[in-house]
């Protein structure tokens, strides 16, 4: 039977996502990657949809990065915007041969509306491990960019 699942399971092969074994959402948990670096992101256009690709590391048992974006502590021309980037984790990280993340993958792609007033922002994420990651973002009224770093 054909069903809505199938489909999307079918695109995400297409699309060259790699789909864990078992790995369907029950006994999966959600949990933030290593985020290797910030991309800085030169003219902008003004309330523009942007995106900006973020490099992850991710170990064997995690999958399928997803990014949210908070724009709440932004102001009149500066502030943070704040990258959630997370992965599906089936299993444990000791299923894995080696622990160690792989910095190798596609950048994750995180959307959003750029900030309307022209100025730089700081671009931040949780590194995974215990610190934060910055880039920044300069909205520019004569920008034209609507994709960085990927």
């Amino acid at each position: 039977m054909f069903t809505r699942r199938n489909a999307l399971l079918i695109g995400l092969l297409a699309a060259g996502v790699v789909v864990g074994a078992g790995c369907s959402g029950e006994g999966c948990r959600t949990e933030p990657p290593v985020v290797q670096e910030l991309p800085s992101c030169p003219d902008v256009v003004p309330g523009g949809d942007v995106t900006v690709g973020i490099r992850t590391c991710q170990t064997c048992n995690q999958t399928s990065a997803e990014c949210s974006v908070d724009l709440s502590g932004i102001g009149a021309g500066s502030g943070p915007i704040f990258f959630d980037v997370r992965v599906q984790a089936c299993e444990d990280v000791s299923s894995c041969p080696l622990p160690t993340p792989s910095c190798e993958l596609p950048l994750t792609p995180c959307r959003f509306t750029a900030p309307t007033v022209p100025g730089t922002y700081t671009l931040m994420a949780s590194d995974g491990v215990s610190g934060v990651v910055v880039g920044d973002l300069t909205v520019d009224a004569g920008g034209d960019l609507t994709t960085c770093g990927t």
